[in-house]
């Protein structure tokens, strides 16, 4: 092997090893690396910059490809519309990249509103494309720095609680990994306060509790509720509560109907 090779070697072996061993012992913990967001200039076509195989020694595309994570969050900290480094070019290449149907968190540069000037809605926009490619495993984003969000720097924290994240999300689930399915809630019920209660069984299978209301024939996710926390307040109509595992499976529903004349559980 050349000097790269070997070095490329050992960072792979560690890759490998800590998912191996991690999954050896756990194996419903989530594994996941961030890597540069370049694999290689020209890798799609039009990329340049640093290569992360060659100057980092990093060969992130195998890790993807062999499936030795969970989740890749590239560090695409880029705007869209420059082809030396575009976003939406790079994340369609990553994507590409994913043979074994990972999780792909795309990691953007949520700091570059301060530092590089960049308007918020830039990285509004950026979400807007990862989500345009759910069906392709594009599942979510992760910000450097989150003090932009904590510190609402120019209102980007106003700017998509108002937007793009209005509504409560559940993490989405890792078929691929095990643990015990989730229970679901017992003896839900409705009071005349229009509160919905519920508890747990001794399973010990659930981390959170997702609420969905039913409008206009859809069911929509109104509240994810630590599995400490069986209560919440509601307003009439028809509820479901689902018992979520820490892999983000859901359990079978159970359906209340909340309105003024009558209260109480419809069914499972």
């Amino acid at each position: 092997l050349s000097l790269a090779d070997w070095r490329r070697d050992s960072v792979n072996t560690l890759v490998h090893g800590l998912y191996s061993l991690v999954k050896s012992i756990k194996p419903h913990v989530k594994v996941g690396i961030s890597p540069f967001g370049i694999w290689k200039p020209g890798h799609p076509h039009t990329i340049h910059g640093l290569s992360s195989f060659d100057s980092l020694y990093a060969d992130s595309k195998k890790w993807l490809e062999l499936g030795w994570v969970d989740y890749l969050s590239p560090q695409l900290y880029w705007e869209i519309d420059p082809p030396q480094q575009s976003y939406p070019a790079l994340l369609d290449w990553w994507l590409q990249q994913n043979k074994m149907n990972r999780h792909l968190y795309t990691g953007n540069y949520a700091s570059a509103i301060v530092v590089k000037s960049w308007p918020v809605n830039e990285l509004v926009r950026q979400v807007q494309l990862s989500r345009d490619r759910r069906d392709q495993l594009s599942l979510g984003n992760v910000f450097f720095s989150a003090k932009t969000f904590s510190h609402n720097t120019h209102r980007i924290g106003d700017t998509f609680k108002s937007g793009e994240y209005s509504t409560p999300a559940l993490q989405p689930e890792m078929t691929w990994l095990t643990a015990p399915a989730p229970s679901s809630p017992q003896n839900v019920r409705a009071s005349a306060d229009f509160k919905l209660y519920w508890s747990s069984d001794s399973s010990h299978t659930v981390r959170s509790w997702a609420v969905y209301a039913l409008r206009a024939d859809v069911w929509e996710l109104v509240h994810v509720l630590n599995r400490d926390t069986m209560e919440v307040g509601v307003q009439g109509g028809y509820y479901a509560v689902r018992g979520v595992n820490r892999l983000g499976k859901e359990s079978d529903a159970v359906t209340v109907h909340v309105d003024d004349i009558y209260v109480g559980v419809v069914g499972k």
